[in-house]
């Protein structure tokens, strides 16, 4: 992609409608996809960047205003971005981010900080998860704030890996990563693999998920339909006693979420922004 001329097509939204849009972006074949943090009136502009030549605009656009029903302001803009250096610039966009003073999340091309022992290398990637997003930052920082010493993890829709890794980096024994994207598999093992973690963890599809396994803490960092549809299988692989870690819900999704939930787990809530992170023990006996 390096000093090449791309398409970009931006689709303002609101918040609501942002997972939507990045599956129509990502189905056509997006290079990558970004996601701006919501402004105060619950917007958010969605960005995705494709070869020039690789792209039908028309049957894309004709997709996406499938969506407009539910958005009367929805807006879509395509521009095309002549001959600069995206792979530099995608490196310059990503910094290095420190979580609660335990922890670093970081790309190959960046330089540890020996003051902190523990750091999680991600090749940012299509798959979500550079740990720059609240939905992300708040599940890392739940991960930083519990022992998790001798722990075994489920990150289901697991994306790059950055939850799963970060957890092992924390003390986990064993995570699973669990996603339905092929790519986000094969990034997630990559990932694993960068970080000499590849023994302890296993990237993997749903399907194919054993059907006793547990988890002392699985991790969901989903949008709102997703987290309701898998409510089951969630409460099923979480041990009694074991934590639920649901993110990527809105503050307006909150109480669906929490009625869904609230038979099997004691939840408790933190927020970022417009952002909600849904957390709690499953209830024993």
């Amino acid at each position: 992609m390096k000093n090449s001329d791309l398409n970009s097509v931006s689709v303002s939204c609101g918040c609501g409608l942002s997972d939507s849009v990045s599956e129509i972006l990502e189905e056509f074949g997006a290079s990558s996809v970004s996601v701006l943090v919501p402004n105060d009136d619950n917007r958010t502009t969605v960005t995705a960047l494709y070869e020039l030549d690789e792209l039908n605009l028309e049957l894309l656009f004709s997709n996406l205003e499938l969506l407009r029903r539910d958005d009367d302001q929805f807006q879509i803009k395509q521009e095309t971005l002549h001959g600069r250096d995206w792979v530099r610039e995608s490196q310059n966009r990503f910094k290095p981010i420190l979580i609660n003073d335990k922890l670093w999340i970081m790309s190959p091309w960046h330089k540890s900080d020996s003051s902190v022992t523990e750091t999680v290398t991600i090749n940012p990637g299509l798959s979500f998860g550079t740990g720059h997003h609240p939905t992300t930052r708040m599940c890392i920082e739940f991960l930083t704030n519990h022992r998790l010493d001798d722990c075994e993890v489920v990150d289901f829709g697991c994306g790059s890996g950055i939850l799963a890794l970060s957890a092992l980096k924390l003390g986990c024994r064993f995570a699973w990563g669990v996603d339905t994207d092929e790519d986000a598999l094969d990034e997630s093992a990559d990932n694993a693999d960068r970080n000499d973690m590849g023994f302890r963890f296993m990237a993997i599809h749903p399907s194919n998920l054993p059907s006793d396994i547990c988890a002392d803490v699985v991790l969901a960092n989903l949008h709102l339909d997703a987290l309701l549809e898998l409510s089951e299988t969630l409460k099923t692989l979480v041990y009694d006693d074991g934590w639920l870690v649901m993110s990527g819900i809105l503050r307006s999704q909150m109480k669906q979420i929490k009625q869904e939930y609230e038979d099997a787990f004691d939840l408790d809530v933190n927020y970022e922004d417009n952002w909600v992170l849904v957390f709690g023990r499953k209830k024993t006996g």
